[in-house]
């Protein structure tokens, strides 16, 4: 289940899935704000926008859930990604989740 709760002035939403029967995955999206975040040390107004993401660990191990909402997150800070082979977006994330343990 895809849901833009954004279009009805709402926030994004968690669930737990077990009343939505044999669906494994719920993403809301919620409405686009713009908040006050400091970048580089200084304050700019951005417009920003809630997501909440409900995963059934029955379907999969939340290691590779995680490794996904990653992904997606880094998708969405950059969406020229898009452009590239998914391989190398994996490859972009794996650099620098090596260049943080170092």
């Amino acid at each position: 289940i895809v849901s833009n709760l954004g279009s009805i002035e709402c926030g994004a939403i968690y669930h737990h899935l077990t009343n939505f029967g044999t669906c494994s995955t719920l993403v809301t999206i919620g409405e686009v704000k713009e908040e006050e975040v400091i970048k580089d040390g200084q304050k700019e107004l951005k417009k920003l926008c809630e997501f909440g993401i409900t995963l059934d660990e029955r379907v999969a191990d939340g290691v590779y859930f995680a490794k996904a909402v990653k992904i997606l997150a880094k998708i969405l800070q950059e969406p020229e990604l898009l452009e590239e082979e998914v391989s190398k977006i994996v490859e972009i994330q794996l650099r620098e989740k090596k260049k943080k343990e170092s």
